[in-house]
């Protein structure tokens, strides 16, 4: 099984000694204050390394042309990084900003691969060789849901995907809050159909793209999708254990020590 943490810049300033003896990451750059060359031993060490792209203050998909144009920036600046540390893959987030008019996700997601474009012609310009993915975010962010992650990875065949299972479980309790637009906009979530349902048949029928996955607690509200594990309290990753294990996991636990990271890890492998 391969599991480890999300390490972000906003909560541990000292890379090298927040990831010493780690063996899987995902690197969490913000304002790019790390002093990544000192790492780099300790990096090389690192079964798989994941990069996720900065999306503080970013949108990739923004109309406003300026603010479209920082965003590449800061993307291909984490784009960089990936490069530097010979990261696995690198974690994108499509459509930043919130949109609810399904017509007005889909125009957003088409400035996105305008966006892709620039991103793309620098991975090739510059000889980068991790694979590029796309993560499913909150609705109403884009994209929100598997279908909508798998129908925007179909425009662009050469990233792979990254499934935050937090992610979708919040989506699906938003959508539920308005019973109108859940029925006649689902997104992906067929009435009837449970959760586990939907994630294990998506897992089984795109296994070949999935690069990897994000777990964590789901909290009770959105805002708390990056909360600890639960003993007892994590009933879909129990389901979906023996389809989450063939890939890597990344926990995106923020705000816990080293010790509480590792305890995390120990509850997921009591899970199977």
């Amino acid at each position: 099984m391969l599991i480890g943490p999300a390490i972000g810049e906003f909560d541990y300033k000292d890379l090298k000694s927040a990831i010493e003896g780690f063996r899987v990451l995902e690197l969490q750059p913000n304002d790019f204050l790390w002093n990544v060359y000192s790492a780099l031993d300790e990096l090389s060490k690192v079964t798989f390394l994941s990069v996720h792209s900065v999306s503080k203050d970013i949108d990739l998909s923004s109309y406003d042309q300026e603010f479209r144009e920082r965003s590449i920036t800061a993307t291909i600046k984490s784009m960089d990084m990936a490069h530097l540390v010979n990261a696995d893959s690198l974690v994108l987030h499509p459509v930043n900003d919130m949109y609810l008019n399904p017509v007005e996700r889909l125009e957003h997601a088409d400035v996105f691969l305008e966006s892709f474009e620039k991103i793309m012609n620098h991975y090739n310009l510059s000889g980068h060789n991790y694979k590029l993915c796309i993560e499913n975010i909150e609705y109403p962010k884009y994209p929100a849901t598997l279908e909508e992650t798998l129908d925007l990875q179909k425009k662009i065949p050469t990233t792979g995907i990254v499934i935050d299972i937090p992610h979708i479980w919040h989506s699906r309790d938003i959508l539920r809050e308005n019973p109108d637009y859940y029925r006649e906009h689902s997104l992906g979530f067929p009435n009837g159909e449970t959760l586990y349902q939907n994630l294990s048949q998506f897992i089984q029928e795109n296994e070949h793209l999935i690069e990897e996955f994000h777990i964590a607690g789901f909290g009770h509200n959105p805002l708390r999708t990056h909360a600890p594990l639960y003993e007892r309290k994590n009933p879909i990753y129990n389901q979906l254990f023996t389809e989450l294990i063939k890939k890597p996991i990344i926990m995106e636990i923020y705000g816990q020590s080293k010790e509480q990271i590792l305890l995390n890890e120990e509850i997921f492998r009591g899970l199977k």
